[in-house]
């Protein structure tokens, strides 16, 4: 079982890690047990990414509200499950096509955690923009885009540090951990749209 002691131990790690500190790795132990714990943090952010969904419904065009809330609800459950499961389970087999596969469990510990930061700085972006969709100029997409930077950013020094990477693979790392949340996105997406 995880305590408040384990959830605010790992964030602060996490918070290390976003201020490129080498020596952040220090808080997070490389045991399946604690892979499985950091899993845990998909729920503290999950009230966040309701909020975000809730309000990305009320100010989405008229092509999502053809289905009923529902369906959009267990879309949206499949979405976010899928997000936590494929990137790890992707990221099993890369690390040992690249020979770091026993940093492995420290990466995806360090990475499910940075979720919580993450979600603290792409939350307001996120809010400011989808507020503000209906204005011609948004000045959320400059929020947004600078959450994004950011987050890559903190992403890559996590895949650089803990996996002992080079500077071009732990970018291509972050490119794949993109690439494969917006194809999910995306998917959930036609779902919603097409039915």
């Amino acid at each position: 079982m995880i305590n408040k002691y384990d959830v605010i131990h790992n964030i602060y790690g996490a918070w290390r890690f976003f201020r490129f500190d080498l020596s952040a790795t220090q808080y997070f132990q490389s045991t399946l047990e604690n892979f499985w714990k950091s899993f845990f943090a998909a729920l503290i952010i999950l009230p966040a990414i309701i909020v975000l969904r809730i309000i990305f419904l009320i100010t989405a065009p008229d092509d999502y509200l053809i289905n009923n809330t529902k369906y959009i609800a267990l879309v949206f459950i499949i979405d976010y499950t899928y997000q936590w499961i494929i990137f790890p389970l992707v990221m099993f087999y890369f690390t040992d096509v690249i020979h770091r596969k026993d940093s492995y469990i420290t990466y995806i510990v360090v990475r499910n955690w940075s979720q919580v930061i993450q979600t603290t700085i792409f939350f307001p972006a996120a809010m400011i923009y989808l507020l503000n969709s209906s204005n011609n100029f948004n000045l959320g997409v400059y929020f947004l885009i600078g959450a994004y930077l950011i987050n890559w950013a903190y992403e890559w020094f996590i895949a650089r540090s803990t996996l002992n990477v080079s500077s071009v693979l732990a970018a291509i790392i972050v490119i794949m951990s993109t690439i494969i949340s917006l194809s999910i996105a995306a998917i959930s997406q036609s779902f919603i749209i097409s039915n």
